[in-house]
């Protein structure tokens, strides 16, 4: 809710992106297309919007993805920081290069994404 009282819904996608924002009059106010890393390739946003790819919080001074235990860049598909765990054979890779098939919902471990839920 804003100071207006007016409220705001997300709606995501199956990776947790979030693709609109639609006020109560069901009008929308900010949306979001992505490619499968995560680079707005169309968007209308307000700097309102914190949420973009996969739901993480989005830093507009630094254009990055913040995973919490990783720095994202969405145009370079890199993470700022090494793997913690090194489970891919890149230590920056995003979810091994198949954000199709994985997702990293804490920048700590890809894991398979399933279409009954995340695995």
């Amino acid at each position: 809710m804003d100071s207006e009282d007016n409220c705001y819904f997300m709606l995501k996608d199956h990776l947790g992106s979030i693709r609109s924002v639609i006020n109560s009059n069901n009008e929308v106010v900010s949306f979001n297309c992505y490619d499968p890393f995560g680079e707005v390739i169309e968007s209308e946003v307000s700097f309102d919007v914190k949420y973009q790819y996969t739901g993480q919080e989005f830093d507009w001074e630094t254009g990055l993805h913040n995973y919490r235990a990783r720095m994202y860049d969405s145009f370079m598909k890199r993470f700022y920081a090494v793997d913690p765990i090194f489970q891919f054979a890149s230590p920056y890779c995003y979810v091994g290069n198949n954000p199709v098939s994985f997702v990293d919902p804490t920048g700590m471990k890809g894991i398979i994404y399933l279409k009954q839920g995340v695995k």
